[in-house]
């Protein structure tokens, strides 16, 4: 299989909204597909500053944030857009105006209004977010700070359509159900972000993967070839979903991995035979159980210690001409005794 490059939704697609952690089966699924060659970003609506220490602890090739606006490879922000700083104070004062509930999302830090407010979903957020030590140090309603995008909640009390005509010359509401709206900037989507990273690697929409789960998905879904909806979606992509995997709860990214071989370094030479090999780092546990569990998952067809001299050649001589070797993190639960 020739170079890929894949893209991810946060909640929901990697993280499990049920234990806010990404599952092993996922995290061993990306391990094959980086060791396969494949890029692996992230694709959310979240801005910088709020992408989780749970997926930040997994090294990605970057982040695409706040649906396009952002752009990061490695430590170095390729692109980036705020909104100007004029526009987004005429913007908050316009959402007092309306009655609306509004939160503004911006590369250092999220913003909420200084009062309690009588937005149930918009007090949960801003729980999240106190949590993680956001949200607490500037007031929406003052102004006076760069953001890059808006969430929206509205009401029976709201006036939301005089407040989308007044955005419509340069942003568009997303509607994301339950009365909410996410607020981007015109021109910049989680799709424009998925062609700003294949032009920067050359790499084709035959060779490009996104998975996703929800509404604000749905511009990567339109724009690629290869997508990938969740066992838990929104009816809105499926019309534009190539493949529905199972619940992320349920190994549902390691299930799509296989589904598209994207945990296998395949040989571009017809006929080549090709061996997988998983390459284990730990003496102190069962390794006949251990090999068994990943020859199952990934097809393994010899399992080494990583302490083996010359380990490709040992590879070799076993008959094969192309070798694709997998490593992982032990599994915790086979290391008990």
């Amino acid at each position: 299989m020739e170079r890929s490059v894949l893209f991810f939704d946060i909640d929901g697609t990697l993280l499990s909204e049920n234990t806010g952690e990404i599952p092993d089966s996922a995290i061993r699924a990306l391990d094959a597909a980086r060791n396969a060659g494949h890029l692996l970003f992230i694709n959310t609506g979240r801005t910088i500053c709020s992408v989780p220490a749970e997926i930040r602890r997994y090294p990605f090739d970057g982040y695409l944030c706040g649906c396009g606006t952002c752009i990061v490879y490695r430590d170095e922000v390729l692109f980036s857009r705020s909104i100007p700083e004029d526009r987004g104070d005429a913007i908050i004062r316009k959402i007092a105006e309306c009655r609306l509930g509004g939160i503004a999302e911006g590369s250092e830090d999220v913003y909420f209004p200084g009062y309690i407010t009588r937005f149930d979903k918009l007090e949960t957020t801003r729980r999240y977010f106190l949590r993680r030590g956001m949200g607490m140090e500037h007031p929406l309603e003052k102004g006076g700070f760069i953001y890059d995008k808006l969430f929206i909640y509205v009401d029976e009390k709201s006036d939301f359509e005089s407040f989308r005509e007044y955005l419509s010359p340069d942003m568009e509401a997303l509607d994301r159900g339950g009365n909410a709206y996410e607020i981007v900037q015109k021109g910049y989507s989680k799709a424009t972000a998925c062609q700003f990273i294949m032009d920067k690697f050359g790499i084709g929409k035959e060779n490009a993967y996104v998975f996703g789960d929800s509404s604000n998905d749905l511009s990567m879904f339109q724009f690629a070839v290869h997508t990938v909806a969740m066992g838990h979606h929104d009816a809105v992509l499926e019309p534009w979903t190539e493949f529905v995997t199972k619940a992320v709860e349920e190994d549902g990214i390691a299930y799509a991995m296989e589904h598209y071989r994207l945990n296998v370094l395949q040989s571009a030479a017809e006929g080549r035979k090709t061996m997988k090999v998983f390459v284990y780092n730990y003496r102190e546990f069962d390794e006949a159980e251990y090999f068994r569990k990943f020859s199952g998952e990934y097809g393994v067809e010899l399992g080494i210690s990583a302490d083996a001299p010359d380990l490709e050649n040992a590879c070799l001589a076993e008959g094969y001409e192309y070798v694709s070797i997998i490593t992982s993190k032990i599994d915790r639960d086979l290391m008990k005794k």
